[in-house]
């Protein structure tokens, strides 16, 4: 298991109740983002089988990773999980890709065609990092 500071602290609520005062602006959460040695990014965020992100949380992840990626490459995955119990942790690696974003698209067609393991495209991800970030210097 990853290194957790302080457990405790990972499930604690933060509520934002007295900040939001239009109704349609929320504050959401990114599930994982991981800075890799300053090249590029990786942004994850896990779904329970087969819960889709909210409109208002993909324009969100979306901007973001476009953001980033005006500096550095940026994937951002969509990845489901099958752990009901939230008291049981999800392991990344066994968490199926269902799409990953990049350079402004969606791709989906390359995870329906069979079940791809995040395990098994965690390092081919950080390696496009590092041939995207050598091509830009």
């Amino acid at each position: 298991m990853s290194e957790v500071r302080n457990m405790p602290r990972l499930n604690q609520t933060v509520l934002y109740n007295h900040l939001i005062t239009d109704g349609k602006l929320k504050p959401m959460d990114i599930d994982g983002v991981l800075d890799y040695h300053g090249k590029g990014w990786l942004i994850f965020e896990y779904k329970l089988n087969d819960a889709n992100v909210s409109t208002g949380q993909g324009i969100a992840l979306r901007r973001l990773a476009d953001d980033l990626a005006k500096s550095k490459p940026v994937l951002l995955f969509i990845l489901k999980h099958d752990v009901i119990d939230a008291n049981n942790p999800i392991y990344a690696e066994d968490c199926i890709v269902k799409c990953h974003y990049c350079n402004g698209k969606y791709e989906y067609e390359k995870y329906q065609a069979r079940v791809v393991r995040f395990g098994d495209v965690y390092q081919k991800a950080l390696d496009w990092i590092d041939i995207e970030a050598n091509r830009n210097q």
